[in-house]
């Protein structure tokens, strides 16, 4: 992924005043056999409040619903009227971000970083405990030591770590997923929701840092680092310096987040701190989260909402923006002025990803579970839930496609979606226009409500697949050559790159290398035209790169807006060169980067142009030669100085003034269309472009001029309005249904087989799926106490779409009895870039428990036996000496030996039945064991029949010293025992 798509995937949820007059004529001429552009030819948009949607449906006020976050009570209404669709995606994701700043920095002469804590502390008068960072700045020659708390400066309990982690604790995800949202959502425990396509690569991290609502811990964990630090708990609240600490909680109010965030403060408010909720909308919510220093605490807590642009299969860039401070999303947001958060580790885990500086996919795989583990344990996030988003249109509207990533806000639906009959189509957004409703390509698209707008009017040169995330063409066919990841490419000695320190193109030179070539077909560009009928030339490619390589490495430009420099650093850095093939209109890209996947090569090197070269230097006289607009939100704020917006009157205004300056002093500059010896642009094209600019900002009140299916014909912010219309010209490369791709097939966890895990016994769990193919399973068995994972693998196929979870015996046998464990079952596939994750108890099976103590009770029986057998040889060796006395004992004894081997055998019989009855839908699993129980039974009786059978001899021998009714009472005892013996032969 790279900056020029300004597809961060992720854009905050947040548009322009201008007249609406008719298209000129000369642009809605079409070739009578061959119609160019959109599906429909004209889209108005409109803000609709949440609470209106299902009224403004019926009223036929609009024909679709962009917005996502519609209340889960009221899509199940939608759902049931049968003149509407609802298509749903995981495309909204929400967060808590901590301010980590620090109350206090002490700096010191020279690098002191070796130094222990306690020693930093004795030298800059705080405590060791309250000590959150230190680091050693070079280019000052000084070490610099952070305080969480210190005397006089007051605190910040989020700049301690575990204060952040600990947060999570008081998180009541499952109340907020079932209760809140509905059972519209899920739960999330870091930037990736069990949905995105790297998910099945972290899930065991995620899994291991699955937090539960827990307040006494969390409260445990608060208390020890608070009190370390000095701060104290008085009357039931923290303090610190006699002082009690206040939270600035910002508080979002358009949607759910309010009552997650009263969750949240309510349960801050328990554990002993004073709240200030400041409830929000977006753009006040913005401008004092983004647009301030972390460091004057106007802010400590907010209630963050994202909204996906689209889905990425390998993940460059998420784990950046949302873990490490190069981004430029970290508290501080990369602003030279303001305080901010710092974390080289991350940095450079994260550049290495996104820059591609890896040698194959484990290492890149490895890097990416370490930047995971390291961003959950810093804790400047703490991810609440993804938000199954619903999307509202009618029943007959076609041509639509549900990103995967993004439903219909994707790049694709606006282009394309069509109603028969209907020449027209009503949108419906939750807002147009916001405070924060940036329209420019450097520093602006921040949220979605300007984004997706945006979508229908330009064109990039790849984008991503919306099914797979994979990146393809779209404007541009591409081919990649690489040599990487070890080997270098030569590049050609007249491949060139511009030289900010000179203000011109250079060309490399020869012995030049580069790891990869990427070839973009710039056909579809080059010879089409721009909205303002101009045509599309190299001069515009020149103009778009000159901006972004000279705000990136011209010192005064970057340090005007280091934010954007910072982030633009990391692809430009690696960029060796380009050159330009005329004749063939391609552009070939030369740069060190390398990735296992040959299309994200193409992606990382793609260059979109937005907008024609007039608007690009009248864009950069405004914010660097006037220096009276700033293009970023953190550079606008630090200069005081409003952010560029091309479509709000008083900018475009500005942007004509600066196009009729350009007019009146002849304005040309040669050094940024001359490539050696050839000029790309003359100054009568120059003109030529000044006055088409103008008129089109006469004719539409914007200064928005792209090259897609749609132009900006119409934007009102006070109205809340904007209108599309088709781009019928000739030369624009696609018909309508170029870019319909409707529904996916996802990927389905349909049923998992009911696992009967034996301990010591393998156990083969089924798991059957759905979707498109390559399928693949990967689980998960962790310990559900204590969080420990036990085993992470991959399932095995089967047959067709069934998988077979194979439990080795040497797992099982380690495992505790009647103890449930959690079964992670994780389905995903090549074809399509969506996971599907099912979660199972299941519990282990012990034999033992069960037949020990029958195993006990024949022993106990054994014994019992081979004792009463003893007494009754004594008795008969004794009859031999003496009278009829010792026959009577004889006698007693064999009476004794009946009745105590009968009640055994009886309870041994019911023991068994028992057994029996406990194991009956076992299936047979439990069958050697039985089998041993039954062996040693066998045993017993035989031992048993013997011994009568012996007595029965000893008897007959007395015959002669007996009376007939004594040897009957003795022949009857024998054969009672007889007789039970067999009942319990039969019954086992």
């Amino acid at each position: 992924m790279n900056v020029w798509q300004k597809i961060t995937i992720y854009i905050l949820p947040i548009m322009i005043l201008a007249a609406s007059v008719s298209m000129p004529l000369s642009i809605l001429q079409v070739d009578a056999q061959v119609v160019k552009g959109p599906a429909t030819d004209i889209l108005r948009i409109q803000r609709v409040p949440i609470t209106e949607v299902a009224q403004a449906f019926q009223a036929g006020r609009i024909d679709v619903y962009l917005y996502g976050g519609i209340p889960p009570a009221t899509a199940e209404v939608l759902k049931r009227d049968p003149n509407l669709r609802v298509l749903n995606a995981p495309a909204g994701l929400v967060d808590f971000i901590f301010n980590p700043a620090p109350v206090y920095i002490a700096n010191l002469s020279g690098d002191q970083t070796g130094r222990p804590l306690s020693e930093l502390a004795r030298l800059t008068g705080g405590s060791a405990e309250a000590i959150v960072n230190v680091y050693y700045d070079p280019d000052k020659g000084q070490t610099f030591v952070e305080y969480g708390a210190y005397p006089g400066k007051g605190a910040n309990p989020f700049a301690f770590k575990d204060v952040r982690v600990a947060m999570n604790y008081l998180i009541d995800r499952d109340n907020i997923v079932n209760t809140i949202y509905r059972g519209s959502a899920s739960p999330m425990y870091t930037f990736l929701s069990s949905y995105d396509p790297d998910f099945p690569l972290i899930s065991d991290i995620v899994l291991r840092y699955k937090f539960t609502y827990n307040p006494q811990l969390a409260e445990q964990i608060v208390a020890s680092a608070l009190s370390k630090a000095g701060f104290q708990k008085v009357g039931g609240v923290w303090s610190y310096g006699g002082t009690p600490v206040q939270i600035n909680f910002i508080i979002r109010v358009e949607d759910e987040r309010r009552d997650v965030g009263d969750q949240l403060a309510t349960a801050l408010e328990t554990l002993g701190f004073r709240v200030n909720r400041l409830y929000m909308t977006f753009g006040p919510a913005i401008d004092t989260v983004y647009g301030t220093d972390p460091a004057e605490f106007k802010w400590h807590i907010y209630t963050e909402g994202w909204g996906k642009t689209g889905i990425s299969k390998y993940d460059s860039a998420s784990i950046a923006q949302f873990c490490a401070p190069w981004y430029g999303y970290m508290p501080g947001w990369a602003e030279a002025t303001f305080w901010n958060y710092r974390n080289a580790t991350l940095d450079d885990i994260t550049e290495r990803i996104y820059s591609g500086n890896f040698t194959s996919k484990e290492e890149r795989d490895s890097l990416y579970r370490k930047g995971v583990e390291l961003c959950i344990a810093e804790g400047v996030r703490a991810w609440v839930a993804t938000r199954l988003d619903s999307y509202v249109l009618r029943a007959d509207i076609r041509g639509y496609t549900n990103d995967v990533g993004a439903g219909l806000r994707g790049l694709w639906s606006l282009r394309e979606m069509r109603a028969p009959g209907k020449t027209t189509l009503n949108l419906g957004h939750l807002w147009v226009y916001t405070a924060r409703t940036v329209w420019n390509q450097v520093g602006g698209f921040q949220d979605v409500y300007s984004v997706d707008i945006m979508y229908g009017t330009w064109d990039p040169m790849t984008w991503f697949h919306p099914f797979n995330g994979l990146p393809i063409p779209f404007r541009s066919s591409f081919e990649v050559q690489t040599a990487g990841p070890t080997g270098k490419l030569d590049v050609p000695p007249d491949a060139f790159i511009w030289d900010a320190s000179r203000g011109t193109w250079k060309f490399v030179g020869s012995g030049v290398k580069a790891t990869s070539k990427v070839v973009f077909d710039m056909s579809n560009y080059i010879g089409a035209r721009w909205h303002h009928n101009i045509t599309i030339t190299w001069a515009d490619v020149l103009a778009q790169l000159y901006q972004f390589f000279d705000i990136t490495y011209n010192a005064t430009k970057a340090a005007s807006e280091p934010a954007v420099a910072s982030l633009w650093r990391s692809t430009l850095d690696t960029i060796v060169g380009y050159r330009i093939d005329e004749a063939n209109k391609r552009l070939e890209v030369y740069l060190n980067y390398w990735h296992f996947e040959p299309a994200y090569i193409a992606s990382f090197a793609t260059i979109n142009i937005y907008l024609p070269f007039e608007l690009v230097l009248a864009e950069d006289y405004l914010v660097f030669t006037r220096g009276s607009y700033a293009y970023s939100t953190s550079a606008a704020t630090a200069k005081r100085v409003p952010q560029l917006n091309l479509v709000l009157s008083g900018h475009v205004a500005d942007m004509a003034s600066a196009l009729q300056t350009f007019l009146t002093q002849n304005y040309f500059p040669a050094s940024v269309f001359t490539v050696g010896n050839k000029q790309y642009a003359t100054p009568d094209e120059a003109a030529a472009r000044y006055r088409a600019a103008l008129t089109w900002i006469a004719t539409y009140g914007n200064a928005w001029i792209s090259n897609g299916p749609y132009m900006l014909t119409s934007f009102s912010a006070e109205a809340q309005s904007a209108e599309l219309r088709a781009f019928r010209d000739p030369t624009y490369p696609f018909s309508p249904g170029k870019w319909v791709f409707g529904e996916p097939r996802l990927v389905r966890v349909e049923n998992i087989g009911i696992p009967q895990v034996v301990r010591g016994q393998e156990a083969s769990i089924l798991v059957d799926l759905s979707g498109p193919p390559p399928l693949f399973v990967k689980y998960i068995l962790r310990d559900s106490v204590t969080g420990q994972i036990i085993t992470v693998d991959q399932g095995s196929l089967a047959t067709g779409s069934r998988f077979v979870i194979a439990l080795p015996a040497t797992l099982t046998r380690d495992l505790t009895a009647r103890f449930p464990y959690e079964l992670t079952v994780i389905a995903y596939s090549d074809a399509v870039a969506f996971v599907d994750t099912r979660t199972l108890f299941i519990s282990v099976f012990d034999p033992g428990i069960i037949t020990a103590p029958i195993e006990q009770e024949i022993s106990n029986l054994q014994k019992s036996v081979q004792e009463t057998v003893a007494n009754l040889q004594q008795a008969i060796q004794a009859i031999n000496a003496s009278s009829a006395a010792g026959l009577a004992a004889v006698s007693n004894s064999i009476s004794q030996l009946g009745t105590a081997v009968g009640n055994s055998i009886s309870q041994l019989g019911n023991a068994v039945n028992n057994l029996g009855n406990a194991v009956n839908n076992l299936g047979g699993t439990l069958s050697s064991k039985i089998d041993t129980v039954s062996n040693k039974i066998d045993t017993f009786a035989s031992q048993q029949s013997q011994t009568i059978s012996a007595l029965q001899a000893s008897v007959r021998d007395l015959r002669d010293t007996v009376n007939t009714l004594m040897y009957i009472v003795i022949f009857l005892v024998i054969l009672q025992i007889a007789t039970i013996a067999m009942v319990f032969m039969r019954r086992k």
